[in-house]
């Protein structure tokens, strides 16, 4: 057996303060407190290059360092709660709407994000906001006050359960016949880093004569770290880019796909991207199609004997 996330049982909690201003000396009250549940994860290594390597003591190869994201689910920006709605407004949905997705890190790892997708860009544009939640960072909101995560926050409730190893086509369709619950995993080699995706899989199809399968799962964090970048924000005119500088971090260069694959060796991804529209306009979609070499796993969370309710 093997530990894997029951994504299904698990969370990611993040707890606000709210402030007036963005006067640093400004004391926050308690804002809002939002239970997501965490939809897959992308856990990056980076691999010190042979120069730092060669630097090092004894000449002895250096380990990479992991960063592990968690893609949370997305909401739909809204106004907290009904009692505190701005005079003149009478829907808690916030207009013109976004939609909205949380990528966050461990607190004393690096960055928290959150992309707003907003449905009109004449009155907006879509939105990427950074906060480094091991300061006082604080992200300006819809209606002009500002807000910073608490000393607690994020907080990450991963459910870890055993998963049993399906490595083969045969075991893939006879645990999908019986109705089992699966967890994916996709393992990234590039040049000097490497990313391992886990996800769960509610999608997925098999031929009736259990000869084939294909696994189909979205949405999952891309890591977008070769060399030519698949989409970059920051050359995006249809996207803002808040918050502070992020360095060598990469949060910045996940972008939401959808993943596919039907052989053990690799996978192609549909990454969400800018995509022109018949008639003129652009939307997000997920319109950049790649393959890449990988390597894919899949775990089944229940035993042969689970049975249906």
């Amino acid at each position: 057996m093997v530990p894997v996330v029951d994504f299904g049982r698990s969370f990611c909690t993040q707890s606000a303060l709210r402030f007036d201003t963005d006067d640093p000396a400004e004391v926050g009250v308690p804002g809002n407190v939002c239970r997501a549940q965490i939809l897959a994860t992308c856990a990056i290594t980076r691999w010190p290059s042979e120069e730092a390597q060669a630097a090092s003591a004894g000449g002895g190869v250096q380990r990479g360092h992991t960063h592990t994201f968690h893609l949370c689910q997305p909401c739909i920006g809204e106004h907290m709660y009904k009692e505190a709605l701005p005079e003149g407004v009478r829907f808690q949905f916030q207009e013109p709407t976004s939609e909205i997705y949380v990528v966050a890190q461990q607190r004393d790892a690096g960055y928290s994000g959150q992309e707003k997708s907003f449905a009109d860009h004449r009155s907006g544009r879509d939105v990427l906001q950074f906060a480094d939640p091991t300061t006082t960072q604080r992200t300006r909101g819809f209606r002009g006050d500002y807000s910073a995560p608490d000393e607690g926050s994020p907080r990450f409730d991963l459910r870890i359960v055993p998963g049993r190893p399906l490595p083969s086509v045969a075991a893939l369709v006879a645990a999908a016949k019986n109705n089992e619950r699966m967890v994916g995993s996709t393992t990234l080699i590039g040049s000097a880093w490497s990313a391992v995706l886990s996800y769960p899989m509610p999608y997925i199809n098999w031929k009736p004569d259990g000869t084939a399968f294909q696994a189909a799962q979205g949405v999952v964090l891309f890591p977008d770290l070769g060399p030519e970048p698949v989409y970059s924000r920051e050359a995006d005119p249809h996207m803002a880019i808040e918050g502070p500088e992020l360095g060598d971090d990469d949060i910045g260069r996940l972008h939401h796909a959808y993943l596919l694959w039907n052989t053990f060796e690799e996978a192609e991804f549909a990454v969400k991207a800018p995509t022109e529209l018949d008639g003129g306009g652009v939307t997000q979609h997920f319109s950049r199609v790649l393959s890449m070499p990988a390597k894919n796993e899949v775990f089944s969370l229940d035993s042969d004997s689970w049975s249906r309710l």
